[in-house]
Parts: structure tokens; sequence; C-alpha cells
């Protein structure tokens, strides 16, 4: 339950984060860069920190609240380099008050569920593809594009066997 609770509180601090993004980038498409990065993770850091002091429960409420915080004192910081081409495209004139208070909400949950896979797919990267990557980047050369010592870069095939007892057996 421990680590469930853990997990809430670090998932929660990244919708704050990205719920406060998108409120401050109003009329803006963002989207996150390397500092939203840095940022997250600092902010991750400081609530696992926390997290005993504050409580389990506490501490999710306090850290949401500062991740929409953060992400929107950050995101109106940067607002000139945002494009500006998002259209709101409602017609509010056919909506009743709930009616257009749903699709509001609709075009706010697509905007920050948006951010979020962005941010948990650049998260991916970081700790999985990159870290395995580099090592097998300069460790191999499955396409012997590295310079060697040979000269000639002709690779010999053993001849296969063509009887049919070696058809049967393909695998």
């Amino acid at each position: 339950m421990d680590f469930l609770s853990g997990l809430a509180l670090i998932l929660l601090t990244l919708v704050g984060y990205s719920s406060g993004v998108t409120v401050a980038g109003k009329n803006k498409i963002v989207k996150p860069l390397l500092l939203d990065v840095l940022i997250i993770v600092v902010l991750w850091v400081g609530a696992i920190i926390t997290r005993n002091a504050l409580g389990k429960w506490l501490a999710v409420l306090a850290w949401l609240l500062i991740g929409v915080l953060m992400g929107s004192i950050f995101t109106i910081g940067r607002r000139s380099i945002y494009q500006n081409t998002k259209n709101d495209s409602l017609s509010r004139q056919h909506m009743s008050g709930l009616r257009q208070l749903w699709e509001r909400w609709k075009a706010f949950a697509a905007e920050m569920g948006n951010y979020q896979s962005r941010m948990l797919l650049a998260f991916f990267y970081l700790i999985v593809v990159a870290p395995f990557g580099i090592p097998m980047r300069l460790a191999s050369d499955p396409l012997r594009i590295k310079p060697t010592n040979e000269i000639t870069f002709w690779v010999d095939i053993p001849v296969a066997d063509k009887s049919l007892d070696a058809a049967r057996k393909q695998f």
C-alpha cells in the first residue's frame, strides 16, 4: 500500500503540473521542453522527501496544488515561445450550460492528456531507451561501418546444407 500511495503522489504531481500548464497556456499549443522534464523531476523528489512529514494523502493534495502552481508559473513565463494556433471551435449558442461545461472539460482533458503523454514518453525514453541505447551504440557495430584493419569488408557466409533433411528442419 505504501508503494501505491507513492505512485499516486508522483502521478498526481504530474497531473497538477500538466493541468497548470494547460490552464496557463490558454489559446497556445504547449509542448513540453527539457526544462519541464527537469522541473517535474525536482517536484517528484520534493514530493517523495516530504511525504512522511506531511502524511500520505495530505502530501498528495499539497503536491497536486504545488504542481498546478509551478506549471502555471513556468508556462506564463514562456508563453511567447508557444504557437498561437489553437482554435476554440465550441459553438456556445446552441448548447445548454451543462453541455458547454462538458465540452470545455473534454477539450481541457484532451490538452492535458496530450501534454502528460508527451511527458511520460520523454521519461520512458530517458529512463529506458537512452541508457540501453548509448552502450549499444558505443560497443557494437552490426553494420560493420567502424574502421578496421581488414582489407575487404566481404563477409563469408557458410554454404547451407541443401539436403532434404535440412529443408525439413527449418528452425
